[in-house]
């Protein structure tokens, strides 16, 4: 996953004497079909419709690996709720961000881009989403 820039400005802050920064508590996984480094969405599944909502999960080493030479990877099974309807076509963006809609995105990285429609469970499997600094 690639940080945007919200929070590589937030890290660089942080370790270079400027404001700190708490990370949050909880994370919320999302998908769509874009995403860029200023954290601009593009083409998330509408929130409440057909199934769809961000996937909350604990930000704490229950849910994330130890970091080892730069990299952690998710220590659960991330799931979705089973969509009721379609969600979209070409969904190929994963991210995290700190609420359960809007706000900021934190971290972002493609998957396999693929069509959702109803009856459909996305996942994430355990060690499948990697955060590389």
């Amino acid at each position: 996953m690639t940080a945007t820039d919200y929070i590589a400005n937030k890290v660089l802050d942080n370790l270079c004497g400027g404001s700190t920064y708490d990370a949050p508590t909880t994370y919320y996984v999302g998908l769509c079909t874009g995403l860029t480094e200023a954290g601009v969405i593009t083409g998330e599944p509408t929130i409440g419709a057909s199934g769809y909502a961000r996937v909350a999960i604990d930000n704490d080493k229950t849910t994330w690996s130890a970091a080892a030479s730069g990299v952690l990877t998710n220590d659960i099974l991330i799931t979705f709720p089973t969509a009721s309807g379609n969600w979209g076509t070409d969904i190929d963006t994963v991210f995290l961000a700190n609420a359960a809609s809007g706000d900021y995105v934190i971290l972002y990285g493609t998957t396999t881009s693929r069509t959702i429609i109803d009856g459909d469970i996305v996942s994430f499997a355990t060690g499948s989403i990697t955060v590389t600094m």
